[in-house]
């Protein structure tokens, strides 16, 4: 009785119990396996989420930078905040992480010389970037101001992270990730 979705089947068995008292074992089954099975935008959990670095799958990485007309796929991205929950996923708003990691953070290959463990990508990564890679240790300071405002101008971007990826949802908007974080 306490239904107020817009399933006509579910008003319609609403409307006959008020009417006549009374409603079938089979009926109130159907009913309220079809409350359950709706999905309501205003069900959505609004949480906060900050400060989380995490690194994405391919596929998610490879949706970003299609719909957002990137030049690179955001491997490593750090969590700016959370907008929904839903029954398999969290919507979040992420923006291509400044700190370096174990992989490039544009593309997702392992780091292995010298100069792209120092800048956290390789050249080709850095090209599709529009960043001056770099071609001595001096240049490092200037490619992280580089890399920083170019983060700053691409923004923030927003998917949807599976839940099989979060470990744990703790009270408070807090969440724990499968992937371990990717910086010291």
């Amino acid at each position: 009785m306490n239904y107020t979705g817009s399933n006509e089947f579910v008003l319609k068995m609403k409307e006959d119990y008020t009417k006549w008292r009374n409603l079938s074992d089979r009926q109130i089954s159907a009913a309220v396996k079809t409350i359950k099975k709706e999905k309501t935008p205003t069900m959505e959990i609004r949480v906060d989420l900050k400060n989380e670095s995490i690194r994405i799958k391919r596929g998610i990485a490879l949706k970003i930078k299609e719909e957002y007309g990137l030049e690179f796929m955001p491997i490593l991205v750090d969590l700016v905040g959370t907008t929904h929950i839903s029954a398999k996923a969290v919507r979040v708003r992420a923006k291509l992480t400044k700190e370096n990691g174990d992989v490039c953070r544009c593309c997702g290959a392992e780091l292995t010389d010298e100069f792209s463990i120092l800048t956290g990508m390789g050249p080709v990564c850095a090209k599709n970037l529009r960043v001056k890679y770099i071609k001595d240790k001096v240049e490092v300071a200037r490619f992280h101001e580089e890399l920083a405002l170019r983060v700053e101008e691409i923004g923030e971007f927003e998917l949807w992270l599976p839940k099989s990826q979060i470990k744990e949802y703790v009270q408070g908007g807090r969440f724990k990730f499968l992937a371990e974080k990717f910086y010291n």
